[in-house]
This record gives structure tokens, sequence and C-alpha cells, in this order.
């Protein structure tokens, strides 16, 4: 599998799966960027091409999860810049799961918030999802930060992978020292413009009016190593605060959207369970593992502590009567 798949890379790639798609069959409203949806209706809105643009969109968050596993389990190279994605993250389940047109149109809010309210209980409630690449700027820029209720859990996953996979990058850099010309990793941030946040309601704008990331990218290829290192440890300390944000988000969220009085809704799969690899992001940003070590052993330790992590999951989410999820049922051997 990891021999084949930089093969699937160059497939998504070609596909041209990190952005909304522009043909007639799969273009959809909803997922193309800076789209206002004050004035949306539920007449306008073509569920056959929503569901072939969510197919791509979930199709390419799918492998992008599968590029970060890679990383984190693995010690292989990130093939994807995290801010050259510009999907919109998935959308809540109940509009995915919808069987007809009008359930899907009433789980997005297009036919008012009652109806949204009624049918999808446990997601954002929102028509459209905020762009992958600006919430993961949100999340890195010490001004802004993701508003409660803004992200559904699917979509706070992979954003939790996305910090994974920015916390190799930079500790891969440190590693490499003073061999910053020769690094071919990714840039572990992209400074310029991104959406405006007052396109969106999820966004918090910055004491200034901006969105603006702070870490560079590659500017600091040529520099000395004290200037690396400066740059590192500055990325490492935004990754904290950036996890310290998600971590808020997410008990936000979990409180509404999968409130302890509810017997009705268990958070369900592994791919809804964030909260443990929000630990193990903070193990990892502590303690730098090596980043040559083979990829058998890695998986060895890497499952190791996420098992670990349950130690710390547990206490904190009883103490507010959360469900413990699905990585709790993951056998101890």
């Amino acid at each position: 599998a990891r021999r084949n798949f930089p093969m699937l890379i160059k497939i998504v790639r070609r596909a041209g799966l990190a952005q909304p798609s522009t043909v007639p069959e799969s273009f959809s409203f909803l997922h193309q960027p800076n789209v206002v949806v004050d004035h949306l209706s539920n007449a306008t809105f073509n569920w056959n091409t929503w569901v072939e643009q969510e197919k791509r969109s979930r199709l390419f968050y799918m492998v992008y999860l599968c590029d970060a596993a890679m990383a984190l389990y693995f010690n292989s190279s990130p093939h994807f810049d995290s801010y050259d994605i510009y999907l919109p993250l998935p959308a809540d389940d109940a509009a995915w799961d919808a069987r007809s047109a009008s359930q899907c149109a009433d789980a997005l809010g297009l036919r008012g918030p009652m109806a949204a309210k009624d049918l999808n209980t446990e997601g954002s409630g929102h028509a459209k999802q905020p762009e992958f690449h600006t919430a993961l700027q949100s999340l890195m820029d010490p001004n802004s930060k993701l508003g409660a209720g803004s992200t559904n859990l699917y979509s706070k996953f992979i954003l939790i992978h996305a910090l994974h996979v920015q916390i190799w990058l930079a500790q891969r850099q440190q590693s490499a020292d003073t061999d910053i010309t020769n690094t071919h990793g990714l840039p572990l941030s992209r400074s310029g413009a991104t959406t405006p946040s007052s396109q969106h309601d999820w966004g918090i704008r910055s004491t200034d009016g901006s969105i603006n990331g702070r870490i560079t990218g590659n500017s600091s290829r040529r520099a000395t190593p004290v200037d690396v290192e400066g740059h590192i440890n500055s990325t490492l300390f935004a990754i904290k605060k950036a996890l310290e944000k998600w971590k808020t988000t997410w008990d936000d969220d979990m409180a509404t959207q999968y409130p302890p009085s509810s017997n009705s809704y268990k958070r369900f799969g592994f791919c809804r369970d964030g909260v443990h690899f929000y630990y193990l992001a903070k193990y990892l940003i502590t303690h730098k593992l090596d980043w040559h070590m083979a990829p058998d052993q890695r998986l060895t330790l890497v499952m190791h502590l996420l098992k670990s992590a349950k130690v710390y999951v547990v206490p904190d989410s009883a103490k507010r009567g959360e469900g413990l999820g699905s990585i709790n049922d993951i056998d101890q051997n």
C-alpha cells in the first residue's frame, strides 16, 4: 500500500479533486468559493450536482487523510500542501445521508432553520462549509479562530490531521537543520490573502480586520541555521496555539451537537473521533520523534501512543457527560 500510494496521488491531482468542479454535471453552487448563501433557496438547489461534487470532495478528503496517516504512522513525506486545498470541508452527515432532494435541502437549511434543526441535529447546520485552506489558516493565525458551530465532527477530524501534518513537517525541517537548501518538505504555512472572514459566519476577524498568515513558507530556505531554528520554534508555537483553539471548538460543538442529555444520538465512527488525536498531537509536539524511524517501528510506537491517549480522553469526556467514541473500542491487544 505504501509503495502504490504515490500513483493514487497522481490520479487525484490529474482529476483536480483538490478544487471544486467546474464541469456542468458536477458544478455545485454551494461548493464554490466566495458564495453568499443568504439568497439561495430550495428552488435553485440542484441535488444531483450537489451529490456529484460532494462525492468528489469526500473522495479527496479520504485520500488526504490517508496521506496524513502515511506521515503520522509511517514517517512518509506528505504529498499535499494543505494550503493548496480549496475545497469546502465535508457537508454535514445528515445532508450526505439524505434520501431525496427535499431531505437534503432541509438538512442544509435551505427550507428554513426549523426544518434543518429537526433533521440535522448533529451537524453544523450550515448550507456551505468553510474552505479547508482558510479554516486551517484561521487555526494557525494567532489573531483568529473558528467560531463555535462552524464545523461538524468529520471536518474537525480532518483539521486535527492537518495539524499533525504541520507538526511532522516542522519537526522534520528542524531535524534537517543545516541542510535546509536540500529539504524537499512542503511549506509550513502560506502567507498572503485568504478569503475575508466577513463572507463567512464561521471565522472571527482579527483585530486589524484581516486574516493573515504570520508564518511564512519557503522564505527561510537560504537563511542561517539560527534563523531556521527560530522559524521552526515560532511555527511549533503557532501549532500549539492552533491545537488549543481546535480543542475549544471541539468542546463547544460537542456540547451542542451531541448534548449529554440526549440519548438518541451516539457519536459513532472512527472519523468522528478527533479528540484522541489532539492528545496525540500534544505529545508529539513536545517529544520529537526520529523522522528516520523505520515505518513499522513508527507504526507500533504511534499506535501505542494513540492507545495511551485514552487515559486523558476518558476523564475529560466523562466530566462533560460525553460518549467515549469509537477509538475507545479498539481492542487493547
